[in-house]
């Protein structure tokens, strides 16, 4: 184990008649007991060892703290608080272990998905950085892809369709204007209700590729994220993607730390 928790009223109200020395022993047998995830040695003399006790005084202190605090059984001293959180976190591990193959195979798809950005690039001749993000990777190949395959849109108009066919609608234009965003991506002060916005694709596959959040979390927290917004203020889509990435983070960091 590299964590614990340390609930410090229980342990103050039971550990306050300890001197400065017997308090230090106690830790560090403590620290001892959840590395190696079990009873401490049964002989006084591993245990000075492990608890790096050279003076007198320091031994005497340990010896004094496995007295009072360790039980000695046949395979050694025992913390029933130990034994109990140690238990817990054996009961655990499955999920953890899952979680951690989660994560490489998140990893994994993104190390995938980055170098096929790579060598496609390298086929427009673009080649960017080794350090380039994500979100810049994936910009540089829709540029790359839009210079290669015209707009269709400005595709030239033959003499003899040009009295019976209406132009194309500009939809670029109108879509801009829904996102709030102009042509260059920033904002153009439009403001929207939650329910009106959305984060896109390429914003939720950033979250997955560069935060490491899965895509199935960051939509629970976008469901959790409209229905507290619902109504309340209207915004621009940038300052709602601002807002909701903060969240996910914050949510993720929430979910690690109860998981660890």
């Amino acid at each position: 184990m590299n964590y614990y928790e340390r609930h410090i009223g229980d342990l103050i109200k039971n550990t306050a008649h300890l001197s400065m020395i017997e308090d230090g022993a106690y830790n560090r047998l403590l620290d001892v007991y959840y590395t190696r995830e079990g009873p401490l040695p049964g002989t006084l003399k591993e245990c000075w060892k492990l608890a790096r006790a050279t003076s007198k005084a320091e031994r005497d202190a340990v010896s004094y703290v496995l007295a009072e605090f360790f039980e000695l059984r046949d395979d050694g001293y025992h913390q029933a608080r130990c034994d109990e959180v140690i238990a817990q976190y054996a009961e655990l591990e499955p999920e953890r272990e899952a979680k951690r193959d989660a994560e490489r195979e998140r990893q994994r798809r993104s190390r995938e998905r980055r170098r096929d950005m790579f060598e496609k690039l390298r086929s427009f001749g673009v080649v960017p950085p080794f350090d380039t993000s994500m979100s810049e990777l994936q910009k540089l190949l829709s540029d790359a892809e839009k210079r290669v395959t015209p707009d269709v849109r400005h595709a030239p108009v033959t003499r003899d369709n040009t009295a019976t066919h209406s132009p194309l609608p500009n939809t670029q234009s109108s879509s801009n204007q829904l996102r709030g965003n102009d042509d260059d991506g920033t904002s153009n002060g439009v403001t929207v209700d939650v329910t009106a916005w959305s984060p896109g694709d390429d914003a939720m596959l950033a979250i997955e590729l560069e935060r490491s959040v899965p895509v199935e979390f960051a939509g629970d927290v976008l469901t959790e994220f409209r229905a507290f917004w619902a109504g309340k203020a209207r915004r621009t889509p940038g300052e709602w993607l601002s807002r909701f990435l903060q969240r996910v983070d914050e949510q993720w960091l929430r979910r690690q730390r109860g998981a660890a």
